[in-house]
């Protein structure tokens, strides 16, 4: 499954969980993101990224993307936070 995470807060990305601190949308973020990937799910991240990568088998991106990516990825799930009008795009998403 391909499962899409998008985010306008504070600036992160898979390692930030490492290295400082954090909100509790960006920890809780990060830590399903790593745990749905370990379930084997293909996992991108679209967020304020100022180290975009791979990290612990999730894919995280410049929020500057997602627009693009939304449009023309077919993503079967994908969770807005922070950025509500993000759902009214024109999207290719299952749910």
């Amino acid at each position: 499954m391909l499962i899409g995470f998008t985010t306008s807060g504070i600036p992160f990305d898979g390692n930030s969980i490492k290295t400082g601190s954090l909100g509790g949308s960006e920890t809780a973020l990060i830590s399903v993101s790593r745990e749905l990937a370990k379930r084997g799910h293909t996992v991108r991240v679209f967020c304020r990224c100022p180290n975009p990568g791979v990290y612990d088998g999730v894919e995280y991106y410049n929020l500057d993307i997602a627009n693009h990516q939304v449009a023309i990825t077919p993503f079967d799930v994908l969770v807005a936070s922070r950025w509500s009008d993000f759902v009214a795009i024109p999207s290719n998403i299952g749910l």
